[in-house]
C-alpha cells in the first residue's frame, strides 16, 4: 500500500471512529434520557410508565440491564401487571443473575398467575442459597392447598416446622396435611401442636380418636384419618384421605359414602322450595331434570357395593332432608329402617324423615314403639324427647312427663336435665328452663348443649348481651359439635 493509500486510509478510519463515537454518545445519552424519565416517573407514582421506561433504558444501558430490568420489573408489579414481570425476569433468571429481591418478586408474580411450581422450583434455588422464603411459604402452601395438591405442601410445612420449631401452627397444619397424605405419620406434629399451643388441644383429641385406632391396612388409616379431619370440618382435607382409602380398596363401600358427604360438605346445593310436598315421582322427576348433587354418585356407588350400608342410606337420607328431597328422605330411611329396626339412630332418623313429609303423628308413634321394646329404655326415652322438642310435638302430654321421669330417675344426668329445660323452652317456662340448664351446668359446666339453650333462653327473653355471652361460650368449648354450630349461627344471624 502507497503511503498515500495509507493516509487515506486512516483518515478514513478515524472518521469512522469519530461517527461511531457520535452514535454512541447519542444512544448512551437517549439510553441515560430514559433513566432520567423512569426516575421521574418513578416519583410521580406513574408506575407503568416507568416500568416501560426502565425497559427502554436497559436495552441501552447494557452494564447496567440486570438492575435496570429488576426496576422495571418492580413497577409492573406495582400495577399488578404480572406477566410482565414474568417477561422482564425470567429471561434474566435462565442466566442465574437476579438479586434476591428480584427472584422473590419473579415467584410472587407466578403465584399470582397460578403457577405454582415455577415459584417453587425458585423457593428451593432461595433456600439452598440460605436466603429467607417465608415470604413466598405463606403463599404456596394456599395456591397448592387451594388446587387440592396438598402432597405439594408437606416439603414446605416440614422446612418450616425445622425453621421454627416453636411454632405450633406448622406442627399442626404439617399434621392435618399428614392425616390425610399419611395418617401413621400425623400423630406426633399433632401432639407437638398440642404441647405448644393449649389452643389446639381440642382439636387434636379428636382428630387422635380417629388416628390412633388400629389399622391392619393402609385403606382404613384413611378412613380414619378423613373421619378424623371431618369432625373438625377440614372437609377438603378429609375428602383426600377418603379418596386415597377407595384408592387402596375400590370395594370399601364405607370410604365412598364418606367421600360422598365430604363432597356435598365442600359445595352444598341450596334447597329447593318447589319440591316441597310434591310425591315421590315428582320429586325424583325433578331431580332427574336437575344436575346432580355432588356427593350423590359416591353415596349410590357405596350402595351399589354394599345394599345394606347403613352409613350409606343415613347419608343418602340426610342430603334429600337437607335439600327438601322429604319422599325421597323418607324412602331411604324407611328403606335403613326395615334393615334395622333395633338401631335407635336408624329409628330417630325414620321418625324425623316421617315428621319432615308431614307425618308427625307417624314419627312419633315410631320413636314411642321403642319405649316398649328398648333393652335402653332410658336412650329410647331421650330419643323421644328429642324428637318432640325438636318438631315441638306432644310437648305437654308426652315429653314433659318422660323428662320428668328421667330427671328423677338420673338427677345428677346433664343431659337429662338438659332435656327437660328444652321441652320448658317449648312450652315458653322461661323460668323453669333457665333452672334446669343451670342445674346442668352445675354437674358439668363444660356441658355445650345446656350452655346453647341458657343462650336460647336469654334470647327468647330479650336478653341479648347474656345471650351472645352464652353463645359465644357454646363456641368455645365445642367449635365442632352440633351445639358450637348452632351457636355460631345463632351469633351470625341473631346477634351479628
Amino acid at each position: 500500500m502507497s503511503q498515500r493509500e495509507n493516509a487515506i486510509w486512516l483518515r478514513l478510519t478515524a472518521i469512522f471512529a469519530l461517527l461511531f463515537g457520535t452514535f454512541l454518545l447519542f444512544t448512551f445519552e437517549a439510553g441515560a434520557s430514559r433513566l432520567r424519565q423512569a426516575r421521574l416517573a418513578e416519583e410521580q407514582g406513574n408506575y407503568r410508565q416507568a416500568a416501560q421506561l426502565y425497559h427502554e433504558a436497559a436495552q441501552v444501558l447494557f452494564w447496567q440491564r440486570v438492575v435496570l430490568q429488576e426496576r422495571a420489573a418492580q413497577n409492573s408489579r406495582r400495577v399488578g401487571e404480572n406477566s410482565q414481570v414474568i417477561a422482564l425476569l425470567a429471561p434474566l433468571q435462565e442466566y442465574h443473575s437476579l438479586s434476591y429481591q428480584a427472584k422473590t418478586l419473579l415467584a410472587k408474580a407466578y403465584l399470582d398467575t397460578a403457577n405454582p411450581d415455577a415459584a417453587m422450583s425458585l423457593r428451593q434455588e432461595l433456600a439452598q442459597q440460605g436466603y429467607p422464603t417465608h415470604d413466598l411459604d405463606s403463599l404456596l402452601l394456599k395456591l397448592y392447598s387451594d388446587a387440592g395438591r396438598y402432597e405439594q405442601t408437606l416439603p414446605l410445612l416440614r422446612d418450616l416446622v425445622a425453621a421454627q420449631p416453636q411454632d405450633a401452627e406448622w406442627h399442626y397444619r404439617l399434621g392435618l396435611v399428614l392425616a390425610a397424605e399419611a395418617p401413621a405419620e400425623a400423630i406426633q406434629p399433632l401432639q407437638k401442636a398440642a404441647e405448644l399451643d393449649d389452643g389446639y388441644q381440642l382439636r387434636v383429641s379428636l382428630l387422635l380418636e380417629q388416628l390412633n385406632q388400629p389399622a391392619p391396612e393402609k385403606a382404613l388409616a384413611f378412613l380414619y384419618g378423613g373421619r378424623g379431619l371431618a369432625t373438625i370440618g377440614e372437609w377438603k382435607l378429609a375428602e383426600r384421605a377418603f379418596q386415597h382409602a377407595v384408592e387402596q380398596r375400590p370395594d370399601f363401600a364405607e370410604a365412598w359414602a364418606y367421600m360422598g358427604i365430604a363432597r356435598f360438605r365442600l359445595s352444598p346445593p341450596s334447597p329447593s322450595p318447589t319440591l316441597q310436598n310434591q310425591s315421590i315421582e315428582e320429586e325424583r322427576r325433578a331431580s332427574t331434570n336437575q344436575q346432580e348433587p355432588p356427593g350423590l354418585f359416591e353415596i349410590r356407588y357405596a350402595l351399589k357395593l354394599n345394599p345394606r350400608s347403613q352409613l350409606a342410606l343415613a347419608f343418602l337420607t340426610l342430603i334429600w332432608q337437607e335439600l327438601g328431597r322429604t319422599q325421597l328422605a323418607l324412602q331411604s330411611a324407611e328403606q335403613a329402617f326395615r334393615l334395622y329396626p333395633d338401631d335407635l339412630n336408624v329409628r330417630l332418623q325414620y321418625a324425623q324423615a316421617l315428621a319432615q313429609a308431614g307425618n308427625l303423628e307417624g314419627g312419633w308413634q315410631v320413636m314411642q314403639e321403642r319405649l316398649t321394646q328398648s333393652s335402653t329404655l332410658q336412650a329410647a326415652r331421650k330419643a323421644l324427647i328429642l324428637f318432640c322438642v325438636q318438631y315441638g310435638y306432644r310437648l305437654s302430654e308426652s315429653a314433659l312427663p318422660l323428662a320428668r321421669e328421667l330427671v328423677s330417675q338420673m338427677p345428677k344426668d346433664a343431659e337429662s336435665l338438659d332435656l327437660l329445660g328444652q321441652v320448658y323452652l317449648g312450652l315458653e317456662e322461661y323460668t323453669l328452663a333457665q333452672q334446669s340448664f343451670e342445674r346442668a351446668l352445675s354437674l358439668d359446666a363444660g356441658y355445650a348443649p345446656a350452655v346453647l339453650h341458657l343462650g336460647m333462653v336469654h334470647l327468647a327473653q330479650g336478653n341479648t348481651a347474656l345471650a351472645r355471652t352464652q353463645f359465644q361460650r357454646a363456641v368455645e368449648i365445642a367449635p365442632f359439635s352440633p351445639s358450637g354450630e348452632q351457636a355460631r349461627r345463632y351469633l351470625e344471624v341473631y346477634l351479628p
